[in-house]
């Protein structure tokens, strides 16, 4: 018995089960699922944040820090005004750049990768969390795994980035295929990111909140800025628009690429 055949069958069929279980019903759903949770989740994050500035402007006796609060309040409502235009418009952007590849090997294979470091991901931060006995490192596994774990799904599942498998499609289709497959999954995760940002955003802040209440933390002039949580909630909610502005600046070269690989293929028909 050939071993190593054993072990390429069991993953293979690992990567069957896998995508089998996680297919595209699954993450279309979530993506519904996120996006209407949206509505409770980012007002509540929105309020904890602010929450935060109004115990640190009453600790230190700053107006300044008060008055932040107010400004958060405004750059949640801008960025989710911003972002929440391009959902939309990122789906159809997708739809509208069809690509082919000639099998979908290399795509089993990206995906075996990211399931190792995923699993990866889980077991440190586990194992971090019960050497320093903090939940930190657990929220990690949220807003590191989570990106991953989509990521794997998209390359199991081609079609929701307009990706085709296609006996005829040649070396050069292939290779674009891919540098386009990158940018597309970047795109098709702008639903999730921007789902994404309440919860993960709140559940960072409420622990910031938490950590100010029980003095926790040492309260400095603008440490307000440096909470995980903000970042986290503002990235999530601008994100589609700046992977839109990234996609049509960067897709523009593979644009040309393919139209010069039209013409060389039209040359060679005729």
């Amino acid at each position: 018995m050939d071993m190593m055949k054993s072990t390429d069958s069991l993953i293979t069929k690992f990567i069957s089960y896998f995508s089998n279980i996680f297919n595209e019903k699954f993450f279309i759903s979530t993506e519904k699922l996120l996006l209407d949770l949206t509505s409770l989740t980012i007002p509540t994050a929105t309020i904890i944040g602010f929450f935060i500035s109004l115990a640190i402007a009453i600790k230190t006796d700053s107006l300044t820090n008060f008055g932040a609060g107010f400004a958060w309040i405004l750059l949640v409502v801008i960025f989710h005004f911003i972002g929440g235009r391009f959902l939309n418009n990122n789906l159809l952007m997708i739809k509208n750049n069809p690509n082919t590849i000639s099998n979908k090997d290399i795509l089993d294979v990206y995906s075996i990768l990211l399931i190792a470091l995923l699993i990866g991901i889980i077991v440190f931060n586990i194992f971090l969390s019960i050497k320093i006995s903090s939940l930190l490192p657990l929220l990690n596994i949220l807003y590191i795994g989570l990106p991953v774990f989509f990521i794997t799904i998209l390359f199991l599942n081609p079609k929701l980035v307009s990706l085709n498998i296609s006996g005829t499609s040649t070396a050069g289709e292939d290779a674009l295929s891919l540098l386009s497959l990158g940018m597309k999954i970047l795109m098709r995760l702008s639903v999730i990111f921007f789902g994404l940002a309440g919860p993960i955003g709140g559940l960072f802040l409420l622990k910031n909140l938490t950590d100010i209440l029980s003095n926790n933390i040492l309260i400095n002039y603008f440490q307000i800025s440096s909470f995980a949580g903000i970042p986290i909630l503002a990235f999530g909610l601008i994100y589609p628009f700046l992977i839109y502005i990234i996609f049509i600046t960067t897709y523009l070269s593979i644009d040309l690429m393919k139209s010069i690989l039209s013409i060389n293929n039209s040359s060679k028909k005729t």
